[in-house]
């Protein structure tokens, strides 16, 4: 992309969630938006098996992303894909999906998604810092199911070394294989301090910053640009 003069002088300016220089290409990460899921099915039983089959990858997923960020990043954030592990093995979690299927006639992706929804809704309401973040753990994991099962999951070995991804937000798991694929710093319009992303991203010193809008700052992909993670600011090359 080529940055004209007066452009140069542009710096966008942001919130520093977690510090750190990082020079690099922009980059717009987006993903699968769900929006053609089937509604209903009038057959139960082979909805119950696209939970379960999808179920199953997803755990075999968690469990080598964990390993890895065990290597990388220490048994504690380890701990995070572990939770998400118990979470999609919740009886409760499981039990929801299977109530819509068979008493509503949903299909299993929209009774992932209302099951997540419903999950969504209970952490928010709790006036707890741990249990608000856990909000985009529900986030991850119906994403990370209903890929399998659309089958449009995210191939991270494809992104740049050394890019600065610029996303809406990014859920713990979508971040972790960023940063393990060589990503140097995120641009993101939406990240609180207290969030598994940011948390993750100060552990693996990689800068983040929050609060600027993704969408209007779509002009600037490919654009050279230097982020300090503790200012908030983006400056372009």
């Amino acid at each position: 992309m080529l940055i004209t003069k007066e452009r140069r002088k542009v710096a966008l300016k942001g919130i520093g969630i977690s510090g750190g220089v990082a020079t690099g290409r922009l980059c717009y990460f987006t993903r699968y938006t769900f929006d053609n899921m089937p509604e209903t099915s009038d057959d139960p039983n082979r909805e119950i098996d696209k939970w379960i089959n999808a179920v199953t990858t997803a755990c075999e997923q968690l469990g080598r992303l964990s390993d890895v960020t065990k290597r990388r990043a220490g048994a504690g954030m380890a701990a995070l894909f572990e939770a998400h592990l118990v979470m999609l093995s919740d009886v409760e979690f499981g039990d929801r999906v299977s109530e819509f299927i068979h008493s509503y006639g949903m299909s299993a992706e929209t009774a992932i998604h209302k099951t997540a929804q419903e999950f969504y809704n209970m952490f928010a309401a709790m006036d707890d810092e741990y249990m608000s973040a856990r909000c985009m753990d529900v986030i991850d994991i119906a994403i990370r199911v209903l890929s399998i099962m659309v089958g449009c999951e995210e191939r991270f070995d494809d992104i740049s070394p050394e890019s600065i991804m610029l996303s809406s937000f990014l859920t713990p798991s979508e971040a972790a294989n960023m940063m393990f694929s060589g990503v140097s710093g995120f641009v993101l319009s939406n990240a609180d301090k207290n969030s598994h992303t940011a948390i993750l991203a100060r552990t693996l010193g990689v800068p983040l910053i929050s609060g600027i809008d993704a969408d209007r700052s779509f002009a600037y992909v490919g654009a050279e640009a230097t982020i300090n993670g503790s200012t908030g600011e983006v400056k372009f090359i």
